[in-house]
C-alpha cells in the first residue's frame, strides 16, 4: 500500500505482505493516521517518509517463508527538519512461530552511500508497546557500516512483554532512547498530527470497536513420502476462545469435513496450524479454514490444494544425430525421472531411433521406467542414438507418457550417411616430466620416435634465474602447435615456452 496525499486515514483495515507492506512515501510532513489496524511482513514492511500515527495496530512481523532468521519491522527515512517521522501508539507486536527475530527498525538512506544533503533523519517512536521474545535485544540497527547515528531518534516509552512487565533494555543500542514519563506529552496525536483531527472523518472513528474474527496468512505446505503437508494460519486482531476447523475435500466443489480443531485459549496466541498425510498419487487435496465464535461473524478462508499430479521431469536436450558406416549413431544422454506416477512411465522412440535405460547394455524401441511404491520414478539417465537401416535424413519425437500425466515430446533429428564416420585419435605425445622424448605408450606404430630439441627458453617468472625445470611433473613444458601427420617424422626444434 502507497500513500502520497496528506490526511489519510484507516481504520480496522488489514495490510498483509512481506517486504514493504506499507509505504508512506508521500511528501515530507504530509499526515496519515492508521486506528485499529493489522500490518504483517517480514523485512522493511512499515517504511518511507511520510508521517504516521499507528494508534491500538497489531504488527505482526511474520516467520519469513525463506527461513531467514531476522527482519527489521520499519524503515523509515525521515527527512532533516521533520520533527515526526512514525509514532506507534498502544500497539502489539505478536509472537511469531519463532524462527525469524525483528528489530524495532533500520534508517532507511542513512547508509554509507548517503551524504549529508540527502541523508535521512530517521525518527520512530514506539509508545506503551507490548512485544515478546521475536524482537531482538539490541531493538534497532544500523543501515550499513556507513550509518551516522547522531541523526537518528529512535525512541521507546515503556515496552512490556505478554506478562505485563517492562521489557529488559539493557542490551538496546546504546544511541537509542527511552524516554521518560515527561516526553510522551510530545507524542499523542494531536502533537504529531498537528491541525489535522483524524477523529472528525466520521463519527466514532477514533472509538474502538470489538475486534472482528480474520484469519490470515493461510498458508499449506506439501509434504513428502515421509513427512505430512503442513498447514498453518494466523488470526489478525487476537481474540480468546475462537475455534478453528481445517476442513478437507477431494474434489474442489465436493463435500468437506473437518479433519483438525482447536480452540485458542489465549488471546495473545495467534499463531495455529496442523499436519495432514499428502494425497496419493494421482489426487488432490482441497483446504480452507473456519473461525468462528459465539457472538461474532465467523470467517472462511479461502481454498488450498495440495496436488499429488503425476509428473514427469526431463533435464537436458538433444542434438543432431549423425551415424554413418551403416553403425549406430554415437549416444546422446537426457535424464528422467517422474512424481506421483499411478502407472509405468512409457519410453518411445520414433522410427529409426533406439533408447536405452541401462548404460547402452541394451537397446530398444521403447522402455518402460517402474515407479515406486510412493509414485516417484528416480532420476535416471535415458540414452537415444540413431540406428537407420537406409540413408537419409530422420526426424520424430521422443514420447514419455504416464497414465493421468502431461506427456512430454521431444524432438530428434539426425542424418545417416553411407561413409564411415572419421575417427581421430592421437599419433605421438610429450608429456615432457622426465625428458623431451614422446611416449612409446601413445606413440602411433606407423611413426618413429621423437626427441624434440629445445632452442630458447622464456622463463615463466620473468625473471633471468630459472626457477621452473624444463621438464617437470607439476608444470610439464608446453610445445607450440603444430600439424601433425602420420607417418614418419623427423625430430623437431621448436622453441619453448
Amino acid at each position: 500500500m502507497y500513500t502520497t496525499g496528506d490526511r489519510i486515514a484507516f481504520k480496522n483495515c488489514r495490510f498483509l505482505g512481506g517486504q514493504d507492506t506499507v509505504q508512506l512515501n508521500s511528501q515530507a510532513g504530509n499526515r496519515n493516521y492508521f486506528k485499529d489496524c493489522y500490518i504483517d511482513g517480514v523485512v522493511d514492511f512499515i517504511f518511507g517518509a511520510g508521517r504516521g500515527v499507528f494508534e491500538n495496530c497489531i504488527i505482526y512481523a511474520r516467520t519469513r517463508r525463506d527461513g531467514g532468521p531476522g527482519g527489521y519491522i520499519t524503515a523509515a527515512n525521515t527527512q532533516p527538519g521533520q520533527p515526526y517521522g512514525f509514532v506507534f501508539r498502544n500497539c502489539i507486536i505478536p509472537e511469531n512461530r519463532g524462527t525469524t527475530t525483528y528489530t524495532l527498525g533500520r534508517p532507511w538512506q542513512n547508509d554509507s552511500g548517503s551524504t549529508p544533503t540527502d541523508r535521512s533523519h530517521t525518527k520512530v517512536v514506539w509508545l506503551n508497546t507490548t512485544m515478546g521474545n521475536s524482537i531482538k535485544p539490541a531493538g534497532w540497527q544500523v543501515w550499513d557500516a556507513g550509518t551516522v547515528t547522531s541523526v537518528i531518534q529512535y525512541a521507546e516509552y515503556k515496552s512490556r512483554d505478554f506478562s505485563g512487565n517492562l521489557v529488559n533494555i539493557s542490551q538496546r543500542v546504546p544511541w537509542s532512547i527511552q524516554l521518560a514519563d515527561a516526553d510522551t506529552v510530545n507524542y499523542t496525536r494531536a502533537a504529531v498530527l498537528g491541525n489535522w483531527n483524524p477523529c472528525s472523518v466520521l463519527p466514532n472513528f477514533c472509538t474502538s470497536a470489538p475486534a472482528a474474527i480474520a484469519v490470515s496468512n493461510f498458508l499449506a505446505l506439501k509434504g513428502t513420502a515421509t513427512a505430512p503437508s503442513t498447514l498453518q494460519w494466523n488470526l489478525s486482531w487476537p481474540i480468546g476462545g475462537v475455534q478453528y476447523q481445517l476442513f478437507r475435500s477431494n474434489v474442489r466443489r465436493g463435500t468437506y469435513a473437518p479433519v483438525y480443531t482447536t480452540t485458542s485459549a489465549v488471546a495473545t496466541n495467534i499463531n495455529f496450524g496442523t499436519t495432514d498425510p499428502i494425497p496419493a498419487p494421482g489426487t488432490t487435496y482441497y483446504y480452507y479454514v473456519r473461525a468462528s465464535k459465539p457472538g461474532l461473524a465467523a470467517h472462511v478462508t479461502d481454498t488450498l490444494q495440495v496436488s499429488s499430479t503425476p509428473t514427469i521431469l526431463t533435464t537436458g536436450s538433444f542434438q543432431a544425430f549423425l551415424q554413418g558406416g551403416n553403425q549406430p549413431s554415437a549416444a546422446q544422454n537426457l535424464l528422467v525421472s517422474g512424481e506421483n506416477l499411478t502407472a509405468g512411465l512409457v519410453i518411445t522412440a520414433p522410427a529409426n531411433f533406439q533408447v536405452s535405460v541401462n548404460g547402452g547394455n541394451t537397446w530398444f524401441s521403447s522402455a518402460t521406467l517402474t515407479p515406486g511404491a510412493n509414485g516417484a520414478v528416480a532420476s535416471t539417465t535415458l540414452s537415444v542414438r540413431l540406428n537407420a537401416a537406409s540413408v537419409g535424413t530422420h526426424t520424430g519425437s521422443l514420447s514419455l507418457t504416464c497414465t493421468g500425466a502431461a506427456t512430454v515430446s521431444l524432438p530428434l533429428n539426425g542424418t545417416a550417411q553411407a561413409a564411415a564416420l572419421p575417427q581421430s585419435f592421437p599419433l605421438l605425445w610429450w608429456p615432457l616430466t622426465r625428458s623431451n622424448q614422446d611416449s612409446a605408450a601413445v606413440r602411433s606404430s606407423a611413426l618413429t620416435s621423437s626427441v624434440p630439441t629445445f632452442r630458447k627458453f622464456v622463463i615463466s617468472s620473468g625473471s633471468a634465474a630459472a626457477t621452473i625445470p624444463p621438464y617437470s611433473t607439476r608444470y610439464g613444458q608446453r610445445l607450440p602447435q603444430q600439424p601433425m601427420e602420420a607417418g614418419p617424422r623427423p625430430s623437431a626444434a621448436p622453441a619453448a615456452t
